[in-house]
């Protein structure tokens, strides 16, 4: 009878009880009549590594009787890709076999007895060692058996006999999604298929993309906001206040993540905060926060290959009122998607501006207040390539070695713990200036300033500066009203209706009549002796007809599709009272639209700029200051 180890407890990975590794002459070694059976195994963190699997059955002592057996899995000179699992000491759980006997299968499930290095230490095999029974006729007389499937359920524990929680795989060994077979989130699955060959990977439904795109899939819940991941940090001086209003301050940490450990991460941090706060209200402080990280690829890309990464700034920062009172507060910003790095370069986030409270408390009094970054960390949630979350490990002891636990709950997200290093930077917030506001000054009665009203009579003529030649002329009347304080002119422009003779394409002789639409009033100014004016007019031809008698166009649908904006200057000094004066300027016509069958004929012979126009304002009998 071999040397054999007593059972730890029930067959469930599960149910076990906790053991320490076993070691020294307890353990069994690999038995002389052991079959040997290859596997390729999968395991979370650490991805495929070759198994040898040894069995050995022992009949029962009397007839009937249950036979033993014994099963070491074996992964040859591999024990450093082991370190990924933080803390590991040894091993429990459970390994479901089916064993083959005289051309039967026997499913059996074998409790797990420990876990060590050989004697060649690190690069050395790392051996597991499970015993169980089976029935006594099971065997059919036979002495030997061998392995034709295995499937661990396993339990990593740490020195003090703590379970290590490891992230589950979601995929088996040939690529196919797979859930965790016992439901318990401290034991993990390890996916094995027989022989020295990886399986080549089944089909899926779903093409894997390429990796260059960011990947755009959401989450299909929104990630929890978490607590700060750090323990409350001891309280230290009052910071020195600095200029009151927006800042920019840049922070370098040291940050602990889960699998590879402290890493540098590089932390712009931009605020917007009021200058002047009165008393009772918030600050009014906008966030926006620029994130570098270096070195994240090893260890990180095993098992499971990321895609991206998103998640959340999140941190304590303490409020000052000027008379030294201190109130702590929470911030956070979006860290939206972001490209996970296929090699060593740049992995970094850029937040979009967000907003995080400064309560109001702290311009109760009169002076400077002031705002420090107290801690920071970050919750992240690692995507593949078809958008599902990737589990990793939660850090169960910050930077500083203090024990923490996961922040939000959420197994799909991870908690980074960071501290500054080195501590003494300028790590302040900003400044506000409180102020208590006195009462409201009452509002002054407006007064309507003097204004003086004229009235003029136009006239003038505008050329049109396009395929049709010819002048046409103007009149129509003009109602101002002048600030005498300002020189500031608003007026109601008339313009009448005007026909002309022109020559087109520079021999058809056409008659058009045209008219203009005034939108809105005219505005000016009258400095010294100098008018400016500025109207908008809809341009509108009536009729348009060739030789005075072939209509071509018209009615009072066609007009310019823009309104055009004519701008008049004085060309002599102007008297608003005496002799009024000349004005002139050009404008341009837009396309005309409405004009019946032959617009694309008529739009060219009056669309156009540089079109020039002037008129003599002249004023009329009784137009006086009022």
């Amino acid at each position: 009878m071999k040397l054999r180890l007593p059972l730890l407890g029930c067959a469930v990975a599960a149910a076990l009880p906790v053991a320490p590794a076993i070691a020294g002459p307890t353990w069994p070694p690999v038995s002389s009549d052991a079959t040997l059976s290859q596997f390729q195994c999968k395991w979370p963190l650490v991805g495929v590594h070759q198994a040898d699997v040894f069995v050995a059955v022992t009949p029962g002592s009397t007839l009937g009787a249950p036979a033993a057996v014994d099963l070491w899995l074996e992964v040859p000179s591999d024990e450093e890709s082991f370190d990924a699992f933080p803390g590991l000491t040894s091993f429990g759980g459970a390994i479901k076999a089916q064993l083959t006997a005289e051309g039967r299968a026997i499913d059996t499930t074998l409790t797990v007895g420990g876990y060590r290095v050989s004697a060649g230490g690190v690069g050395g095999p790392t051996i597991l060692y499970a015993a169980g029974d089976i029935p006594g006729d099971a065997l059919g007389g036979a002495t030997q058996a061998t392995v034709a499937k295995v499937a661990p359920n396993f339990t990593a524990l740490d020195a003090s006999g703590q379970r290590i929680v490891l992230p589950p795989l979601t995929r088996d060994i040939t690529q196919q999604p797979i859930t965790d077979s016992d439901g318990d989130p401290t034991t993990y699955d390890v996916s094995c298929s027989p022989g020295l060959t990886v399986p080549t990977p089944a089909p899926s439904p779903t093409p894997t993309p390429t990796p260059t795109p960011t990947p755009t899939p959401g989450p299909p819940t929104p990630i929890p906001t978490p607590n700060p991941p750090n323990p409350t940090p001891a309280p230290r001086p009052a910071p020195t206040p600095v200029t009151p209003g927006p800042r920019t301050i840049n922070l370098t940490y040291q940050c602990k993540f889960p699998l590879i450990g402290i890493r540098p991460v590089s932390v712009k941090l931009d605020t917007d905060i009021l200058e002047y706060t009165p008393y009772g209200y918030p600050a009014g402080a906008g966030l926006k926060a620029t994130v570098a990280i270096d070195d994240l690829r090893i260890g990180l890309d095993e098992p499971e290959d990321p895609a991206s990464w998103e998640g959340s700034l999140v941190g304590d920062f303490a409020a000052y009122d000027p008379a030294g009172a201190v109130t702590h507060a929470r911030l956070s910003a979006t860290l939206p998607p972001t490209k996970y790095p296929l090699f060593d370069e740049a992995f970094g986030f850029e937040s979009a501006s967000s907003s995080f409270p400064v309560p109001s408390v702290i311009t109760r009094t009169e002076g400077l207040a002031t705002l420090r970054l107290e801690q920071l960390g970050f919750v992240f949630v690692a995507r593949d390539y078809a958008g599902d979350p990737i589990a990793y490990p939660p850090v169960t002891k910050d930077i500083d070695g203090n024990r923490v636990s996961d922040s939000d709950g959420d197994l799909t997200t991870f908690d980074v713990y960071c501290k500054l290093a080195p501590p003494a930077q300028d790590d302040v917030l900003g400044s506000t200036n409180g102020f208590v506001p006195g009462p409201p000054s009452p509002s002054p009665t407006p007064t309507t300033p003097p204004t003086a009203k004229y009235a003029y009579t136009l006239q003038g003529s505008t050329t049109l500066n396009t395929l049709t030649k010819g002048t046409m002329p103007l009149t129509g009347g003009v109602a101002a009203t002048l600030v005498l304080s300002t020189g500031d002119v608003t007026a109601d422009l008339q313009l009448n209706d005007t026909q002309g003779r022109l020559t087109a394409l520079g021999f058809l002789p056409v008659t058009a009549t045209v008219g203009f639409a005034p939108s809105g009033q005219t505005t000016g100014k009258l400095v010294d002796d100098q008018l400016t004016t500025s109207s908008k007019v809809r341009i509108k031809v009536k009729s348009v007809k060739a030789f005075g008698a072939i209509p071509l166009a018209g009615g009072n649908n066609c007009q310019s599709k823009q309104l055009s904006d004519i701008t008049l200057k004085s060309t002599s000094s102007f008297d608003p009272t005496g002799t009024g004066g000349t004005l002139a300027g050009t404008y341009k016509i837009s396309d005309l639209n409405g004009c019946g069958v032959l617009n694309g004929l008529v739009s060219p012979l009056t669309a156009g700029e540089g079109n020039a126009i002037s008129v003599k304002l002249t004023p009329k009998p009784g137009s006086s200051l009022q």
